[in-house]
């Protein structure tokens, strides 16, 4: 089961987030989020080959920030609609 979670995580990481990136258009930003969810693919591909708990808060911790801020811009676009 936790083989299979962390693969649904590289794949969200890989065909969902970084596959929706669009560099022209989101220059620096996206430059840098595309790293991060490369970073974040690598760990999570080293932390199911090592069984590596540490690795998966490592990535956590750099990703769950980002999803909050995602939905407080959520929240704030439904409040101003």
């Amino acid at each position: 089961a936790k083989g299979s979670a962390l693969i649904k995580a590289i794949r969200i990481l890989e065909e969902g987030l970084k596959a929706g990136l669009n560099p022209a258009e989101g220059g620096e930003l996206a430059v840098n989020l595309r790293a991060l969810y490369d970073y974040g693919i690598q760990r999570l591909t080293q932390a199911n080959l090592r069984n590596d708990d540490a690795a998966v808060a490592e990535v956590l911790a750099l990703i769950e920030p980002l999803a909050q801020c995602w939905k407080d811009i959520r929240g704030q676009v439904i409040q101003g609609a």
